[in-house]
């Protein structure tokens, strides 16, 4: 099955439940290799010169294709 990997994350302090879905960022990859790069360069940047790093707070999903059958769920979601 292929698989679309989604990354969602945001410096909000709170829990994944109080993002917003039109302003959280949303990714979407092809490996789970590329996402998790995303993921390590994300972490690289920093907020101030002083150069303290940006807390993110991330979250995963793993999903299926749209394929002729409809939306397949991969089963780890």
């Amino acid at each position: 099955m292929t698989k679309a990997y989604l990354l969602f994350y945001d410096v909000d302090e709170g829990s994944r439940e109080n993002w917003n879905t039109f302003y959280t960022p949303v990714e979407a990859f092809a490996s789970e290799e590329d996402r998790q790069a995303r993921m390590d360069f994300l972490k690289t940047i920093t907020e101030n010169h002083w150069g303290d790093p940006v807390q993110y707070h991330f979250h995963t999903v793993d999903i299926g294709v749209i394929t002729g059958a409809g939306i397949t769920v991969a089963p780890d979601v």
